[in-house]
């Protein structure tokens, strides 16, 4: 059976995240290094353990918990950085004695709570600070809670069955990205003929490599968290003659649900040709978590069997305005050559109208987008397309939506 759209787009995304460097990449790199092969890979099955838990906490709700303190994203950001500051510093201390007594990363001495001297096995102890070092990840938090509610709900199955292929895409993806870091840093280490000497010096550096990598990860995941608070106090900053800003954050609210669709579509675009063929289709619209916007499925199974569309919709606060993301299972919306999301048409609502615009390319050629939509009523709606091939000056109208809710 083939892959539903959905679980590859989610993969994407997963792997897109994974992939970026961060807390549990440093942390795999600095025990291959140091350590071996055998070393980082435990520390590759420990990241995996801990994206479990997160996959988990997410799928019962128990991670939405941490928005209900504004300040537990910050919290966490700051002891996760202080825990890699902490290891970064046991690996340096190790590297002024000999390789041998300091024995190798999985060697470095006890872990908050042990007693010195506790037998500790050097996989275990590796194996431990890999699954806190996940845990106390913020990057991991904002992904599980803007990403994964969306891609739970589905009527192909349960939800548990979804948790868990939504938890075995990410599982797989996480050992095959820090499986690959692993090999490469071990690889570097045994080219490098790495001896006694090597090992302390290796020690020497990796320590603080991983504490610098903590400072940076907590400098620049700091800044939105900080950004927070000052948001509520912009109305009262503003002259009191001034109205206060239009929150735009509830403006897709009203899509929210599963719709029918009335669909006419232009056969041939920027060729005078007034042909339209019509067609049905369905579409089911989810908010994503923390208010940061929605994302829906459209599906039209009689006009062209398989075919399937996703759109992301995100809101920035501070410009007020919205950006849309389009992407299908034919390759639109994503780059051919780079992988990465095409452009996406930015706007806002004015009332119950909302316009958003981009660029896009047509037949090789730079054109402008244009989607409208159109809030009729509680259960009625409306959109459209429309290309420019002059930057705005003309516009024809390619594609029209008529949307009808489909009540339970």
């Amino acid at each position: 059976m083939a892959a539903s759209p959905d679980l590859w787009l989610y993969f994407l995304l997963v792997f897109g995240i994974i992939v970026l460097p961060g807390m549990d990449m440093a942390y795999v790199a600095t025990h291959a290094l140091v350590g071996g092969l055998r070393s980082g890979l435990t520390a590759v099955g420990g990241m995996v353990t801990g994206g479990l838990v997160h996959m988990a906490a997410a799928a019962t709700g128990l991670g939405a918990l941490i928005t209900l303190w504004p300040g537990a994203f910050d919290g966490l950001l700051v002891a996760g950085a202080a825990y890699m500051v902490w290891i970064g510093w046991t690996l340096l201390r190790a590297s002024r004695v000999t390789a041998d007594a300091a024995g190798l990363a999985v060697s470095t001495p006890a872990a908050p709570g042990e007693p010195r001297g506790t037998a500790v096995p050097g996989a275990l102890h590796v194996y431990r600070r890999a699954v806190l070092t996940c845990l106390m990840n913020p990057k991991a938090y904002a992904f599980t809670l803007a990403v994964l509610p969306a891609y739970l709900a589905t009527a192909e199955r349960p939800l548990a069955a979804q948790a868990v292929l939504l938890s075995a895409i990410t599982a797989a993806t996480q050992f095959a990205v820090y499986g690959a870091v692993a090999a490469t840093a071990a690889s570097t280490r045994r080219f490098a003929g790495v001896g006694a000497h090597g090992e302390r010096w290796m020690l020497r550096v990796t320590g603080p490599l991983l504490m610098a990598g903590a400072v940076l990860t907590l400098v620049l995941g700091w800044q939105p968290a900080r950004a927070q608070p000052a948001a509520p106090a912009l109305p009262t900053a503003a002259a009191p003659s001034t109205p206060a800003a239009h929150d735009g954050r509830h403006d897709f609210d009203f899509l929210v649900g599963h719709w029918r669709i009335a669909n006419r579509k232009r056969v041939s675009i920027f060729k005078n040709d007034d042909r339209w063929e019509s067609f049905e289709a369905e579409s089911h619209a989810s908010p994503l978590a923390g208010g940061i916007g929605n994302t829906d499925t459209y599906v039209a199974p009689a006009w062209r069997p398989g075919y399937l569309g996703t759109t992301f919709r995100f809101y920035q606060p501070k410009s007020q305005r919205w950006s849309l993301y389009w992407v299908t299972n034919t390759g639109v919306g994503l780059s051919a050559e780079t992988g990465l999301l095409d452009e996406p048409v930015v706007g806002r609502f004015e009332g119950d109208v909302g316009v958003f615009e981009g660029n896009d390319t047509w037949d090789g050629k730079p054109i402008r987008v244009r989607y409208t939509w159109r809030r009729v009523d509680a259960d009625h709606a409306r959109w459209e397309q429309a290309f420019s091939p002059d930057t705005g000056k003309s516009w024809e109208t390619n594609w029209t939506m008529e949307l009808t809710r489909v009540k339970s």
